[in-house]
């Protein structure tokens, strides 16, 4: 996910779900696959790693710059 927004620096969820969709086990149903990817973003964000360029439906995700 990481690399993928230093590659196209902001992305929306639906973006980052489809490109760990196929990396995710099939094992996972859709919900779980989504649940996953949600996760991940709020794991991240209070990393302080990523951040919403705005909150609601239609956020785009970026990279927070590092020191």
């Amino acid at each position: 996910m990481l690399q993928h927004l230093r590659n196209f620096t902001a992305c929306k969820r639906e973006e980052l779900e489809a490109v760990l969709r196929a990396k995710l086990p099939d094992v996972l149903s859709d919900a779980q696959k989504r649940n996953r990817v949600k996760n991940l973003l709020a794991d991240l964000s209070r990393s302080n790693l990523i951040a919403p360029e705005r909150k609601g439906p239609g956020a785009r995700w970026r990279l927070v710059p590092q020191k």
